[in-house]
């Protein structure tokens, strides 16, 4: 966790009111109280002088005990309702639940160009292991998958069940996916897809690629990812150097060749990937360090979801209904205890 993050949570509001100024009100309350003492005490005096020495017998007169304890219990079903209407909260609401939660999809370039092996042991094992490292780190959260070619599938939907998506995980390789070829712009809307119209959370898309598609609908889907509020990370595999894409076949292991007879050399794309990152608001990072995931979703994912699940009264728990009750059991109390005449 990132020392931006700790700070975060020590400046997290632990009790607050939803509306502070409706305390004024309790200012009233005394005055309310001997309001309505004096106005019993002049009821009885009223009725006393109207019946004369009768009043006592036909209406014997409630103890000066009982008077306060009335008063009493009148000004707390008073200062309960006020503290009520001030919307007391604290402990962790709903919305403070839906705002902490964190949505990521992953999107895995399977294409043959990830069986390259200038990144140990290839780009593709590479990318699955630093997936299993975010999916370690990100326990508790919501992930999904999107394996991605010439096409693209949900092959893992959002699941917080972070043991079976790594088993799920396992199981795709470079034939998941046809037709071959690397579709970025597919990748990213299916992921967009996975998550609009999710309710509440923060989400986001990490896209683990080798590049190879630096066409502008990559951009414009990257854009549409940004304007439904989802970030794009993006991570790079493979190195400008290049490398040869290893194929076994019957005759033994072998390399790709293009219709010319040429080995195919697949080399990554830094530009049109940070490229990408950029018109997103997302991070683009070499994926060869493995960690490098982890680091983004420590820096800028999880720091995000404290700020918005954990900053101010917002992310508190309306709890006005306890003040309310308290209210409610005093006038029914009132009702049924203090308002008996005394036995003689």
């Amino acid at each position: 966790m990132t020392q931006e993050v700790l700070v975060l949570r020590e400046e997290t509001l632990l009790f607050a009111y939803g509306l502070p100024l409706a305390l004024v009100a309790l200012l009233l309350v005394p005055v309310f109280g001997w309001w309505i003492h004096s106005r019993q005490r002049r009821k009885r005096r009223q009725f006393a002088a109207a019946l004369g020495p009768r009043a006592s017998s036909l209406s014997p007169p409630p103890e000066q005990s009982q008077l306060r304890r009335m008063s009493w219990l009148r000004g707390l079903v008073l200062a309960a309702i006020v503290v009520a209407v001030a919307q007391p909260r604290w402990g962790q609401g709903q919305g403070a639940d839906q705002a902490s939660r964190l949505d990521l999809v992953l999107c895995l370039d399977v294409s043959r160009s990830m069986l390259a092996e200038d990144v140990s042991p290839d780009r593709l094992e590479a990318a699955r292991e630093a997936i299993r490292r975010l999916a370690d780190r990100a326990r508790g959260e919501r992930l999904g998958l999107v394996a991605f070619a010439g096409d693209a599938r949900l092959c893992i939907p959002l699941t917080s069940d972070a043991e079976t998506f790594v088993e799920l995980l396992d199981g795709i390789d470079d034939l998941s996916i046809e037709p071959g070829g690397t579709d970025l712009a597919v990748a990213l809307e299916t992921a967009l897809g996975a998550l609009v119209g999710r309710a509440g959370g923060q989400q986001t898309i990490f896209l683990l690629t080798d590049g190879g598609d630096p066409s502008s609908a990559a951009l414009r889907a990257a854009a549409r990812c940004r304007a439904q509020g989802i970030r794009v990370h993006v991570a790079g595999f493979g190195s400008e150097r290049g490398s040869k894409i290893p194929l076994q076949t019957a005759e033994g292991r072998s390399y790709l060749r293009d219709r010319s007879g040429e080995e195919v050399i697949t080399v990554l794309d830094p530009a049109a990937l940070q490229a990408i990152s950029k018109v997103a608001d997302g991070e683009y990072v070499v994926g060869r360090g493995l960690d490098e995931l982890a680091e983004v979703y420590d820096r800028r994912v999880v720091s995000a979801v404290s700020l918005a699940g954990n900053g101010g009264r917002d992310s508190l728990g309306n709890r006005f209904q306890w003040p309310l009750l308290i209210a409610v059991l005093g006038l029914l109390f009132e009702l049924t205890w203090v308002g008996r005449p005394a036995r003689p």
